[in-house]
């Protein structure tokens, strides 16, 4: 069944990359669950979130629910936190600019998945190294890009792209300030305006923790 394959493909890849372990009963890397949204079934893997979070995705289970907010800890230093709320979709259903559609197992059962809105992995204490990469994050912020851009001299881009480029749905935070497990979306507008949230294309989450991976390990 698609459902299952997602939970065993993220499982999968969070144990293979070879850099994460996690201080809860049983040892496992994350916690994946079916849960149901908008008449719809979708697939909870995650690790380090906020507790208001982790009950709404595991109201089933409490005992998953605590787990879920123990972060992962990283190889050479530091921890990380995750959150994919994914279903499998066909390629062609997609309705607007700012969902995201993304290939996952195009050689599986499940070549494309939603991604749905306020996922995140987000990675922060690393030992910077040469790279002098402290800490990286990886956001969908749906809503934040629904919002009219700041810069009047955007807003016709805004339009035309329809969503803010300034904070595009799928974006990049490298060295920024670390946030908390509880912060939510609404969070992220106090932070300074200087800091850049680089656009980025749609993202398949397993070959973004994979690569994540890599680089730690050759850190």
């Amino acid at each position: 069944m698609p459902l299952e394959e997602i939970s065993r493909a993220f499982e999968a890849c969070v144990r293979e990359a070879g850099v994460f372990e996690r201080d809860v009963p049983g040892g496992s890397l994350v916690e994946a669950d079916v849960l149901r949204k908008e008449n719809k079934s979708w697939v909870a893997v995650a690790a380090g979130i906020g507790r208001e979070d982790a009950d709404a995705l595991y109201p089933v289970s409490s005992k998953r629910a605590r787990r879920a907010t123990t972060p992962v800890n990283v190889l050479g230093g530091g921890q990380a936190s995750f959150l994919f709320v994914v279903r499998p979709v066909p390629q062609e259903d997609l309705r607007s600019p700012t969902q995201l559609v993304t290939p996952f197992l195009p050689r599986g059962c499940v070549p494309f998945v939603e991604i749905r809105q306020g996922a995140f992995l987000r990675l922060w204490g690393l030992n910077p190294g040469e790279a002098r990469l402290a800490s990286f994050r990886w956001e969908l912020d749906s809503l934040a890009s629904s919002k009219e851009p700041l810069e009047e001299w955007l807003r016709e881009w805004d339009r035309e792209l329809g969503f803010n480029p300034t904070h595009a749905p799928s974006h990049v935070h490298v060295n920024s300030p670390p946030l908390p497990p509880d912060s939510g979306a609404d969070s992220r507008a106090e932070h300074s305006p200087q800091e850049l949230r680089l656009a980025v294309g749609a993202a398949n989450p397993l070959a973004l923790i994979l690569s994540l991976a890599c680089w730690i390990r050759k850190s």
